[in-house]
């Protein structure tokens, strides 16, 4: 039987073979995939809000003062500009609290710079209100981005109050209030899909979780049960027939032996690594073994969820290309929902080994679909899609 010795060795490379969790008191980072989607998206609509700026640098130019004093303006106007366009990656509210004193000290410059132009534009630099604005309600984090939000839309709405009839205070007031209520969607659509992405992963790793303890009990119970039997036989022959007792013993040697080898290979398999972080270790491996790595595309391209799958595949894969292909040449291609694994090698075999059986498994688990096929490369090409 196994001993006390062995059952806490196994014990111990459970609990340090377990998924990985996050430290006390992190916060969980936005997805990689949605954090470079809504960075080009809100840099991108931050830089067309710029041709707004016009206005004030034409009141500017319009302005009888000195061109020193022009200068002056334009220069707080392009330093405006600069700071605005800086920090859409991502809402306030997704970034860890250390990283947030930043996002308060980039609204309280921009306010500054705004204030600065009083002198020149007047009632006019409450245009830069709307940028203001736009920030805080982006940039900010809950309660934050409400007070921040409505003490703009409190000082937008000045002119019109105390001033009815002068020149664009509606228009301001009613400017500001669209972007109001554009931003806070945008920021509640993103900040909701980064949860809901993040509940997807979860459930992803509960589940895989889930599957290791099933492999893992079906593993001991069966081995456990025979390691019981045949030593309740080998006590009983001991005195009687000692050579078939010590057989007994030779066969509970070599059943836990392979009990053991087999609860590791299954923890092993659960270990949950992206496919960002198995590629650098695919790369590494293969490179050293003399295969040229071409990668094509962004891993980081792929969700979370499927990066999880990814990652597990992309490792199986590799191994299949060492131990099996004899390849100089293996190409790696990422994409939003795909990943393709193409080799040099003597190709696919007559029959699907454990491995491959093990990838269609778990890509079917996952929703996927796996293709084997030749690869134009002359070897074999497994590509994975969702």
């Amino acid at each position: 039987m196994v001993d006390a010795a062995q059952r806490r060795r196994l014990a111990g490379d459970l609990r340090r073979r377990r998924l990985p969790r996050r430290p006390a008191g992190a916060e969980p980072e936005m997805s990689t995939s949605q954090s470079r989607f809504w960075g080009r998206a809100s840099t991108g609509l931050a830089l067309f809000s710029l041709i707004y700026l016009f206005y004030p640098v034409r009141e500017i130019y319009l302005l009888d003062v000195s061109w020193a004093w022009r200068a002056l303006g334009w220069t707080q106007i392009a330093v405006f500009a600069a700071l605005y366009v800086v920090g859409w990656t991502r809402p306030g509210d997704l970034y860890p609290p250390a990283a947030r004193k930043w996002l308060a000290a980039r609204c309280v410059a921009l306010a500054a710079l705004a204030c600065s132009l009083i002198p020149l534009l007047g009632t006019g630099a409450l245009w830069l209100t709307a940028y203001l604005l736009a920030v805080s309600t982006f940039g900010l984090w809950r309660p934050w981005r409400w007070i921040v939000s409505c003490s703009l839309m409190v000082l937008a709405g000045l002119p019109s109050w105390l001033a009815p009839d002068s020149d664009g205070a509606v228009e301001l007031l009613i400017y500001n209030l669209n972007l109001l209520v554009t931003f806070t969607l945008i920021t509640e659509v993103v900040i909701r899909a980064d949860g809901w992405e993040k509940a997807e992963r979860h459930a992803l790793v509960l589940e895989e979780r889930n599957r290791m303890a099933r492999d893992v009990h079906d593993l001991l119970g069966h081995s456990l049960t025979v390691v019981n039997l045949k030593a309740q036989l080998a006590e009983r022959l001991l005195d009687k027939a000692p050579e078939q007792s010590r057989a007994e013993l030779a066969q509970i040697r070599e059943i836990t032996s392979a009990a053991l080898d087999d609860v590791r290979q299954t923890v092993t398999s659960a270990r949950t690594a992206t496919v960002v972080e198995e590629l650098d270790h695919a790369r590494d491996t293969l490179e050293s073994a003399g295969v040229e790595v071409i990668v094509e595309g962004e891993p980081e391209s792929l969700t979370p969820p499927v990066s999880l799958v990814a990652g597990w595949i992309l490792k199986e894969a590799t191994t299949n290309v060492l131990r099996h292909a004899a390849a100089t040449r293996c190409r790696l291609v990422f994409k939003p929902r795909r990943l393709a694994i193409s080799d040099d090698g003597c190709g696919l075999g007559e029959t699907e080994h454990g491995g491959l059986k093990g990838m269609r498994e778990r890509v079917a688990a996952a929703g996927g679909r796996l293709v084997l096929e030749r690869s134009d490369l002359g070897g074999a090409h497994v590509e994975v899609t969702w």
